[in-house]
């Protein structure tokens, strides 16, 4: 949620990546946020991405896990990045962060990931 306010700065974007569906309410709550904030463009640059495929795996699968077996998705957000500066920056450094940040070709804020599941 406190991220969203990084759109202060107009070079940036947010992809916010659900793990389902959101619906149009929720991402209403996060346009108005956006427009109490007096944010720039803000329709423009937040985008939210779910993966196509959520409600055919699992339920304790991963956020990160649904996105990795999403090609739709992923697909979507390489569209999304391209040509510009971007890297992941996940809530807890999975190996499936580690195989998206491959698969899209990005940077990941976090430590070695052997050592970050050691410690976390």
């Amino acid at each position: 949620m406190t991220r969203i306010f990084c759109l202060r700065d107009p070079n940036i974007e947010i992809i916010y990546v659900a793990p389902y569906a959101l619906p149009k309410e929720i991402i209403s709550y996060y346009y108005k946020i956006c427009e109490l904030g007096e944010l720039q463009n803000y329709k423009e640059r937040i985008h939210f991405i779910w993966p196509e495929n959520f409600n055919e795996f699992p339920s304790y699968f991963s956020t990160s896990k649904l996105l990795y077996y999403s090609p739709m998705a992923l697909n979507r957000i390489k569209e999304l990045i391209q040509n510009k500066t971007a890297y992941i920056v996940p809530s807890m450094p999975s190996r499936e962060d580690y195989l998206i940040g491959i698969a899209l070709n990005v940077p990941i804020f976090q430590g070695d990931l052997d050592k970050t599941l050691y410690y976390s």
